[in-house]
C-alpha cells in the first residue's frame, strides 16, 4: 500500500467520500490511516448525526477539521444543475435532428419530484437519457417524458 499512498500524495489534494454514516468502524479507521499517511484532506459526507456517530471513535474524530450543515438547493440552482445535465444527455446522443430542448413544466416536475435530492435527480436523468436514446424523434423533454422516466423508477411510481 505504500506505493499507493505516494500516488496519492502526490496527485490528489481532495478526497470526497459520500455516506459516511454507512461505514464500519474499521473503514473509518482505514480512511483515518489513509489521511495520516498521504496527508491528502479528505470531505467526509452524511446524513445528518454524523458528527455524533464520528464523535464515538477518538482517532477519527480528532482528525475533523469543521462540520458544515449543507442546506437544500433552491429552485433555480436545481433549474441549471438539470439544464446542464440534459445539455449532457443531448451531446451524446446519436442520430438526434436536432438539440435536446427542455420544456419549463418538466423543468417543475423534475425539481418538485427529486426534491433537489442528486441521487434522485440522477436517476431520473439516467432514465431520460435511456428514453431519448431508444426514441431518436423526441427532441423536447417534456413534461411526458418526464413521468415515463418515473415509472420506471422504484420510488417514483404511483
Amino acid at each position: 500500500m505504500e506505493h499507493e499512498i505516494r500516488l496519492l500524495r502526490w496527485s490528489l489534494r481532495v478526497i470526497g467520500v459520500d455516506e459516511v454514516d454507512r461505514l464500519k468502524p474499521l473503514a473509518l479507521e482505514v480512511l483515518r490511516d489513509l489521511h495520516e499517511e498521504s496527508e491528502v484532506g479528505m470531505i467526509l459526507l452524511g446524513l445528518p448525526g454524523l458528527e455524533r456517530k464520528l464523535s464515538r471513535y477518538a482517532q477519527v474524530y480528532g482528525r475533523v477539521g469543521f462540520v458544515h450543515q449543507m442546506r437544500a438547493l433552491g429552485v433555480e440552482e436545481q433549474r441549471q444543475i438539470l439544464l446542464e445535465q440534459v445539455e449532457r444527455i443531448s451531446e451524446r446522443r446519436v442520430n438526434a435532428r436536432e438539440p435536446l430542448q427542455v420544456d419549463q413544466e418538466a423543468l417543475a416536475t423534475m425539481i418538485r419530484m427529486t426534491e433537489g435530492n442528486f441521487q434522485r435527480q440522477k436517476h431520473v436523468l439516467m432514465q431520460i437519457e435511456r428514453i431519448v436514446q431508444i426514441n431518436p424523434q423526441v427532441d423536447v423533454v417534456s413534461k411526458e417524458v418526464v413521468e415515463a422516466a418515473r415509472e420506471q423508477l422504484v420510488y417514483g411510481r404511483g
